[in-house]
């Protein structure tokens, strides 16, 4: 197959081109929704979806989504949203708590959450998912990102392991006592930062 076109959607693309993507992503989701009682595959999965609604909402709250396209089929995609949408899980909440390991603060100027990332569980090992995050660092001007993956009670070990490959750091646990239909949630949070450029020093020349 060849190489997939990678296409953002933000709340600048036309309304026709949101309505059109937003049930395909909904399509990949629905692969891989697992109910609390659920092992979860080995491979990776997603414990909630989002409705046609609340997508649509995200979008147009400064989310962005990268699609991985072939022809007409979605074989992935990653949503980043502001920061605020992972922020306000936990503060000013009793239903949130952030515990930190490492010291990290994350401000809309500095961060971005990555909020869900999946590929079509068909395209599972091509790579798809790595090349969605590589579009998604370049396309967001050098911020950071915050990312949390589930431990309790399903413990998503394929995820944890896939963004800690990419450059993802281990920086506190975040435990929401209700959330949806499930019970008590616990989730790694990871924190991605962009390397600084090497700067190039001039040797002093010597007469």
């Amino acid at each position: 197959m060849t190489a997939p076109e990678y296409r953002i959607i933000t709340k600048a693309s036309s309304h026709q081109d949101i309505q059109d993507i937003i049930p395909k992503i909904l399509k990949i989701q629905a692969a891989w929704i697992v109910s609390r009682e659920t092992s979860a595959p080995s491979r990776g999965f997603l414990i909630s979806s989002f409705s046609q609604a609340e997508l649509s909402s995200l979008i147009q709250k400064d989310g962005m989504l990268i699609c991985a396209i072939h022809g007409t089929e979605i074989l992935g995609y990653c949503l980043t949203t502001p920061i605020s949408e992972f922020t306000e899980l936990y503060q000013d909440s009793a239903d949130g708590d952030l515990r930190t390991t490492s010291p990290f603060s994350a401000t809309v100027g500095t961060h971005r959450y990555l909020y869900q990332i999946a590929t079509d569980p068909t395209q599972l090992g091509h790579g798809i998912g790595q090349g969605l995050l590589e579009v998604v660092k370049q396309a967001s001007a050098g911020l950071s990102f915050l990312t949390d993956v589930l431990t309790s009670p399903i413990e998503n070990s394929a995820s944890r392991r896939f963004f800690q490959k990419s450059g993802f750091i281990p920086v506190g646990e975040l435990t929401l006592k209700s959330y949806r239909d499930f019970g008590e949630l616990k989730s790694e949070v990871l924190e991605f930062t962009p390397r600084s450029p090497l700067v190039k020093t001039a040797s002093s020349s010597r007469p």
